[in-house]
């Protein structure tokens, strides 16, 4: 569950480390974000001679968050940090390598390049 004003961190190799949770995509009186949502985010932390620059809008993914996610079998997963990855304003995947799982739920998106990228999927 990732709320307003929460840092995440990137999961892919665009260049950016960490980014700021500004807002949600879909409903004006969401209040928070989990697995496979859209969000809009601020790039607070970024890798040297990179091409982000810091506190500019971007739209995000969110790929894995740091509670607990029931399955229907009967089992829970809980990754160790929120992640996303940071999408272009067309819908495409920025960076071209994914760092660590990602969560199968991203998988009933159909966002086929993601799953393609991804190393593990739990």
């Amino acid at each position: 569950m990732i709320l307003r004003e929460s840092m995440v961190r990137v999961g892919d190799n665009s260049g950016a480390r960490r980014a700021k949770n500004i807002g949600f995509l879909g409903s004006f009186f969401k209040k928070n974000a989990t697995l496979g949502d859209f969000i809009v985010v601020a790039i607070q932390q970024r890798r040297l001679k990179r091409r982000f620059i810091t506190k500019n809008l971007y739209l995000g993914l969110i790929v894995t968050i740091n509670r607990n996610i029931y399955r229907l079998y009967g089992l829970f997963i809980k990754f160790f940090s929120n992640k996303i990855i940071l999408l272009s304003e067309q819908g495409k995947v920025v960076g071209s390598r994914l760092y660590g799982p990602i969560a199968f739920e991203i998988k009933k998106l159909k966002i086929t390049k993601i799953l393609t990228l991804a190393k593990i999927i739990l």
